[in-house]
């Protein structure tokens, strides 16, 4: 199977959602803007410094840079993205970079990976719209984790624990138990 360049697909994705509003923009400007928010001053130096051009997850390992992108469109030639806002300029490029959800294929720039960000070494377990997270049964979050993270159900034990690293975390053992009996115990005792 043929490695899939990331980049070119986003760029492939802005130019038509801007066609469809009536904007004209060349490959090369759309380009150099998508490696602006990317933090590089040109596609040779994201793919020489960058994050792998083949990675789907590719939008997890960049740190927006609208001043950047403001600058490369400033000084492009003329170009109908110099009439675009930076922010919605930069809303399209993390939506291209930002995979399809695997329920309804919408490309959003809602999109949430499947599992937990902040773990160490995260590969998600695939991406899904918050529409789908929230009307299918197959998703789940985690009582202790951050809201917005969104596990398999499968993931997520009958106490609403994420099975990774909560696992077990709302079951007291005997001594903490009888510290809280205790704790009720006095706060109550007079009522």
């Amino acid at each position: 199977m043929k490695d899939k360049d990331i980049i070119k697909s986003a760029a492939k994705f802005i130019s038509e959602k801007l066609a469809e509003e009536g904007i004209k923009v060349g490959s090369s400007h759309i380009h150099s803007a998508v490696s602006a928010y990317c933090g590089f001053n040109s596609k040779k130096a994201l793919i020489d410094n960058g994050p792998s051009m083949d990675d789907e997850n590719i939008i997890l390992s960049i740190d927006p840079d609208l001043p950047k992108l403001s600058d490369i469109i400033s000084k492009m030639k003329e170009t109908p993205l110099k009439s675009c806002s930076v922010d919605y300029v930069g809303g399209l490029i993390n939506t291209a970079l930002t995979p399809k959800c695997e329920c309804c294929g919408i490309k959003d720039e809602e999109n949430q990976p499947i599992g937990d960000p902040e773990t160490p070494y995260f590969e998600p377990n695939g991406w899904v719209c918050p529409n789908c997270a929230a009307s299918k049964d197959e998703y789940a979050t985690c009582r202790f984790c951050d809201p917005d993270v969104i596990y398999r159900a499968d993931q997520v034990n009958e106490r609403g624990e994420c099975l990774e690293e909560h696992n077990g975390e709302s079951v007291m053992d005997d001594e903490e138990e009888k510290g809280w009996n205790d704790y009720i115990e006095y706060w109550t005792k007079d009522q």
